[in-house]
């Protein structure tokens, strides 16, 4: 049996912005987002002399909602999210061959690695998935060597790693 990976990972303000940020702006949604609201400036400006005040109206709200609204309430959510200080309590990590251990003040929960976790690596972050929507937010920068232990060890156990 292997030795037990051991983290205490610490978030900061840039660890959860760059999550908020990944999740919704730089997601698939977040394009197609980005993209509706072109596509409305583009039908807007191309067909400007043939379109009633209403359809005009129409087009400038939701380019509005895309491109103005959207990354604004995005970057707000994640200000939000920067102030609670409960995200700022360090998470000890323990993963060996069979286990994740994770505990963070008086929590503490394991995970089976049969449990099916999920794993997506982003630019500075290695986001591992509990369950659909839950993830745990590990920074590239204080995993060092752990980095590749833990991919190793999820690809061996058959979690999917995507990139």
């Amino acid at each position: 049996m292997e030795e037990k990976i051991r983290l205490k990972i610490t978030m900061t303000e840039k660890n959860i912005k760059d999550y908020v940020y990944g999740q919704t702006i730089k997601s698939m949604r977040g394009v197609a987002f980005f993209a509706l609201g072109v596509i409305a400036i583009v039908i807007l400006v191309m067909t400007w002399s043939d379109q009633n005040v209403f359809t005009k109206v129409c087009l400038i709200g939701i380019a509005a909602i895309y491109l103005v609204v959207q990354p604004l309430m995005t970057m707000l959510k994640a200000n939000t999210l920067s102030k609670r200080q409960e995200l700022f309590v360090p998470i000890d990590y323990e993963i060996d061959e069979e286990e994740v251990a994770v505990t963070q003040g008086e929590e503490h929960i394991v995970y089976r690695w049969e449990d099916g976790f999920r794993f997506v690596v982003k630019k500075n972050l290695l986001l591992m998935y509990v369950s659909r929507i839950n993830a745990y937010i590990l920074p590239k920068d204080q995993l060092g060597d752990a980095y590749t232990q833990i991919l190793t060890l999820a690809k061996k156990h058959g979690c999917p790693v995507r990139a």
